[in-house]
Order: C-alpha cells, then structure tokens, then sequence
C-alpha cells in the first residue's frame, strides 16, 4: 500500500518501498527508504551517503534528492552511483575531479567548494585533464579523487537522479503502478490497478461513493423496518387487549334485587 512519512511528502509506493512497513517484494532492489525522527523521506546511496527525497515523479522516473548538511561535496568521495540503480539526469558532463586544499585563495578559482573550506583553506575542485600550468599548485595539497560527477554538483545542495529500471513510468503513463512480477526481488514487473487514497497522504484506502451509498441506504431501511415491526406488535397487543375486555364484559354476571327476581319468576312459580 503506497504510503507517505508526512502529509505533502513524497509519496513512497514501487520500485520505492518504506523498508520497515512494505515487504521486500513490495519495492526493487536499490529503491529503499525509511522515515527519519523529523519524518523526512531518506534514501541511501551507495556508499551509506544518506540524502533526503524531496519529490518523486513516477512518470519520467526522476527523484530529488537534497543534502540536510547543505553540503553535498562532502559527501561526493563517497559516492559510487556505479552500484546504484540511479544516474545522473545529465550524463554527456560527466567528468573526473580532484580536489585541492589551498592555504591561498586562487585569483581564477575553478570550481571553489566554500561548504568544505574555511579563511585559512581553500577547496577546489579541478578536472583530471586540466592544465594545471594555468593554475599553481605550490600551496595546494591534493585531498580527494572525485569520478564521473557532472560540474555544477559542487555548487548545489540539491541533487537530481534518474533510474532506467524498472520501467514503471510505462505504468504509469497508463494510470497504473508497477509492481515486481511473482512478487519477488527480481527484475520484472507487471501493472497492476492503483488503489485509492485519502488526499494528504494518508494510506487508507477510500470507500467508494457508491459503496458508502448502499451502507447508508441498508441502515435506514433496517431502522425503518425495525420501528414498523414495533408499531404492529404494539397494534397487535392493543387489539389483544381489547378483544379480551370485551369477551369479560359479555361473561359478567348480572345482579339482580329481590323484587326483581319475584317479578320476573311471576312470584316464584
């Protein structure tokens, strides 16, 4: 059942799956996330660089990513996307970097990550087929080596990634959801009708108008019939009752004085 960490969050449903409340057949190997104390939606990269989902389009099969440290260059030595089942959206400017801590600020600073530095240390990051004649090198001190990462990353927070598979946006296209096929952790899926949720994010399902349409219409019916069947039993009983008093009335006897009983016998005889 797709569910959400919060109201207006991302909505987590295949190849996502929330790692503690869906079974892993539920999402594609890759696709894992959980919901953190401030109830943010976090995915782990490989490496274990841990990045919050901030949107999901199902569609286009995009996620935005953004780093909570509000430095994703830190954590770049530690990514590897080669063992991950997303990429990067842009890839003809992938290149490989390395990156230099200088005692001296640069007069043409290429690529200056300031998040990592501070007055006294200076970060650049350089691609591996710079020419470095152009840039001096005497107070620099080689940190890192950074692979295939587009040039604008070490200047945003923010981090757009896509996956090739599944292929769930063909489902969704459709106005379905894609589910793993035999519902196992492999890598097939089929398309499989969405189910109804409550609008802000809640994960039960909606009962349908006409549904809730009959209960209500069953229910009144049932009271109606419970106080017309009252009704008569209170009729009835009140007939019951009458009936008898009239069948008393009829057997009563009758009192008679003495001077009546001797005019109607003719004096006895």
């Amino acid at each position: 059942m797709p569910t959400r960490c919060r109201k207006g969050g991302p909505l987590i449903q295949s190849p996502f799956r929330h790692k503690y409340q869906h079974p892993e057949y539920c999402g594609y190997p890759g696709f894992d996330v959980y919901c953190d104390e401030k109830n943010d939606t976090v995915l782990v990269l490989p490496n274990s660089v841990k990045v919050i989902v901030k949107k999901i389009k199902y569609v286009s099969q995009l996620v935005h990513l953004y780093d909570p440290g509000k430095c994703l260059s830190q954590k770049l030595p530690y990514l590897n996307l080669s063992v991950s089942p997303f990429h990067f959206v842009d890839m003809r400017n992938i290149d490989d970097y390395n990156l230099f801590n200088c005692s001296v600020r640069h007069s043409d600073p290429y690529n200056s990550i300031s998040c990592l530095g501070d007055s006294s240390n200076f970060i650049y990051a350089i691609p591996s087929d710079y020419d470095f004649d152009t840039f001096d090198l005497t107070s620099c001190t080689s940190v890192h080596k950074i692979s295939s990462v587009p040039w604008y990353i070490f200047h945003k927070t923010d981090l757009h990634l896509a996956w090739s598979e599944p292929a769930c946006g063909l489902c969704e296209r459709r106005g379905q959801r894609c589910n793993l096929k035999n519902y196992t952790r492999g890598h097939q899926i089929q398309c499989i009708e969405k189910v109804k949720t409550n609008p802000g994010g809640s994960n039960k399902p909606l009962i349908p108008g006409a549904t809730l349409g009959s209960v209500l219409l069953v229910t009144i019916f049932a009271a109606l019939f419970l106080l017309y069947r009252s009704i008569r039993v209170d009729k009835e009983n009140e007939l019951k009752i009458e009936k008898f008093l009239e069948d008393y009335r009829a057997l009563k006897p009758t009192r008679f004085s003495y001077s009546d009983v001797k005019r109607i016998t003719n004096q006895f005889n």
